[in-house]
């Protein structure tokens, strides 16, 4: 992915950056805080069975350079940075299709788990 400000992000997510600096860059987007990396940003996701904002804090101790969330956390530890957004799962939609368009790559794939990327680098 190509990495981008956390002011971009913010634009792409469609949300509010309301802690942390515009200039901190971010390389990845994650929703599952098992697999997020150092410079990453964590979407906390609601599911059916599970909240992501219930692991804002494991995201904070596994590196998560932000994370983008539907309300501020009181009291937990969180990552530095934070987006509030009014829905996360479309937040993260809106961040893949801005990264899709900026790098020029495409998904393909019969399922989303099973998704495959393809990507066409500039000259």
């Amino acid at each position: 992915m190509t990495a981008l400000r956390l002011s971009e992000l913010a634009e792409a997510a469609g949300g509010t950056l309301v802690r942390g600096r515009p200039e901190t860059v971010v390389d990845s987007f994650e929703i599952d805080t098992r697999r997020i990396a150092a410079r990453g940003a964590f979407f906390a996701l609601k599911g059916s069975r599970t909240d992501g904002h219930e692991f804002l804090e494991e995201a904070r101790r596994r590196g998560a350079a932000a994370a983008v969330v539907e309300h501020v956390p009181e009291e937990v530890p969180a990552p530095d940075a934070l987006i509030r957004v009014d829905d996360t799962t479309a937040a993260l939609g809106r961040c893949g299709a801005w990264v899709q368009s900026e790098s020029g790559c495409c998904y393909q794939g019969s399922m989303p788990w099973r998704a495959r990327m393809r990507c066409r680098w500039p000259a």
